[in-house]
């Protein structure tokens, strides 16, 4: 099912929205990337390849150079849950560099065509003294998920499908480094499965913001209007 929208916000509209973003302040610095890609080695995936799987044991820390990767949990029935989407400048598998022997808990995925910088635990501890912002780096990165993950917990508690979708966009838009931009692409599929509901009352809560005014649809195209943010104060 598609719903097109009549107009798309202009940029001064997007720009506002861009506000809400917190990616650019979770960046590495240029000298710190530097340190760490000449340090680490280069791999390359294709969409859909799977990066990391939950159980394996946990070896080297990784760093988004280009594209993105979706990062899921399963329970025991093989159903999955999205849990964040992680774009250029972004870590991921840090618990290792703060416990040892340990296996990792969550599957990532190339969302699309996407290059990591791969570099051993042991390897990102030598390096922290000469670069000590390395490691605040890792630091700002896992607060900010740890804050989203109480936001998701909290919104399955609290909040119907259309609360819990809005805010889960939002998410997204904030994940973006995309900076210019308020729109991304997401398949009804993936919108259930970042909410934990059922393809159908995934669409039916897209369905309902689009009617309200707080986004545009055009087939998987999805732009968060101006009067989101508004909405989600409302909501609290």
């Amino acid at each position: 099912m598609e719903y097109r929208s009549k107009a798309y916000p202009d940029q001064k509209s997007r720009s506002q929205l861009t506000q809400m973003s917190q990616a650019q302040r979770l960046q590495l610095d240029e000298e710190s990337e530097r340190l760490f890609l000449s340090h680490s080695l280069r791999r390359s995936f294709d969409k859909g390849n799977v990066i990391v799987r939950s159980g394996d044991a946990a070896e080297s820390l990784y760093y988004i150079v280009s594209g993105s990767v979706v990062v899921t949990v399963e329970n025991r029935e093989g159903r999955d849950l999205i849990v964040a989407y992680l774009t250029a400048g972004q870590f991921f598998g840090e618990a290792g560099l703060f416990f040892d022997d340990i296996t990792r808990t969550a599957w990532v995925k190339a969302r699309e065509k996407c290059e990591l910088a791969v570099m051993p635990y042991a390897r990102f501890h030598q390096l922290v003294p000469e670069r000590i912002e390395l490691m605040y780096a890792v630091g700002r990165q896992l607060v900010h998920r740890l804050i989203s993950s109480t936001d998701i917990s909290a919104d399955f508690a609290f909040n119907d499908a259309t609360i819990r979708l809005a805010r889960a966009l939002v998410r997204m838009l904030q994940q973006s480094q995309a900076s210019n931009m308020a729109e991304f692409t997401c398949t009804r599929q993936e919108l259930a499965r970042m909410i934990g509901c059922s393809r159908e009352v995934a669409g039916k809560a897209l369905k309902k913001l689009h009617e309200d005014g707080l986004i545009a649809v055009d087939g998987k195209r999805i732009t968060i209007l101006p009067e989101m943010k508004a909405f989600l104060e409302e909501s609290v």
